[in-house]
């Protein structure tokens, strides 16, 4: 079944460039021009999906995020800004979007979203569970993946379905904690173990390919990088959810990466899955130069 989506999007030639995608997808959709129609239209209709951009005038993106997830807290929302600012993805996050996108908009990027969040809030697990999963009291799993098993099959920590059946936070909040380890391990495998440059993402050869894709394809097909492993380690105990990811690679500098790009400008690459993090997990922290990630979030009793 086609997921049915709200759209909220003060300008014209956005609204009328979502109208195509979705018509070419053949999704159901509702274009509004504020963030108070897209409240009044939610409350008299239930959408997969709601897609708001974050500046509009009067009731902004903020606003509906926070009154919807309000009147509906299962509600999936995706947040659209043209600001290249890591606190936005950040405060995004945190006032309950499911995800955040860039403008100009990827549209193969939304797409991908949208299918993830609708896929994933279908499959909702089983609530019968519930009455044996709310008595775990800890669970511990390591994972060793390789780079290309890694590049084909998404991976899912089991504890973060385990622990949402237990009822220890909402299916929403289970949709953005796989969204914050997936981005994790996409920065491991495209930057860690790959050693892919973000700029070559905007950098194109004779035939329209970026180099960003075209290096990392060739690179998957060598075994120098394919077999290195990417580590996971999935750790509950004491209403405290931790999940370490560590690759082979040298790892970054955020102080340094932050003073030579004052504009934000890697944001609209891997930065932007690390503001996805911060804005999900309560603890986040580095080691070995950023070759290591833990990511911790707090669960209700």
């Amino acid at each position: 079944m086609q997921p049915s989506v709200l759209v909220a999007d003060d300008d014209e030639g956005a609204r009328e460039l979502y109208k195509k995608f979705f018509a070419n997808e053949g999704w159901k959709v509702q274009l509004v021009a504020d963030g108070a129609r897209a409240i009044d239209a939610a409350a008299s209709q239930d959408f997969d999906i709601v897609v708001t951009d974050l500046v509009m005038p009067g009731i902004n993106g903020y606003d509906v995020v926070r009154s919807l997830r309000t009147s509906n807290p299962q509600q999936p929302i995706i947040v659209v800004t043209g600001s290249a600012c890591v606190q936005d993805v950040i405060d995004s996050m945190r006032c309950g979007a499911s995800d955040i996108l860039l403008k100009p908009i990827d549209y193969h990027a939304l797409r991908e979203s949208v299918y993830r969040i609708v896929n994933s809030m279908r499959q909702t697990p089983e609530a019968e569970d519930k009455s044996f999963s709310r008595y775990l009291s800890s669970d511990k799993m390591s994972f060793e993946v390789d780079a290309v098993s890694l590049s084909r099959v998404k991976f899912h920590a089991p504890v973060i379905d385990r622990l949402c059946r237990a009822g220890r936070y909402d299916n929403v909040m289970r949709l953005k904690l796989h969204l914050a380890v997936q981005e994790a391990l996409s920065n491991s495998l495209d930057h860690g173990v790959l050693g892919l440059q973000s700029a070559w993402k905007d950098e194109f050869d004779e035939v329209g390919v970026d180099n960003f894709s075209r290096i990392k394809s060739n690179r998957l097909s060598d075994p120098a990088y394919a077999k290195q492993k990417i580590y996971i380690n999935t750790t509950f105990e004491k209403r405290r959810l931790s999940i370490v990811i560590r690759d082979p690679g040298k790892g970054f500098l955020l102080k340094d990466r932050a003073q030579n790009d004052p504009d934000n400008r890697a944001l609209r690459c891997h930065g932007r899955g690390l503001a996805i993090i911060a804005g999900t997990m309560d603890e986040v922290s580095y080691q070995h130069d950023g070759a290591e990630i833990t990511m911790v979030k707090h669960l209700l009793e």
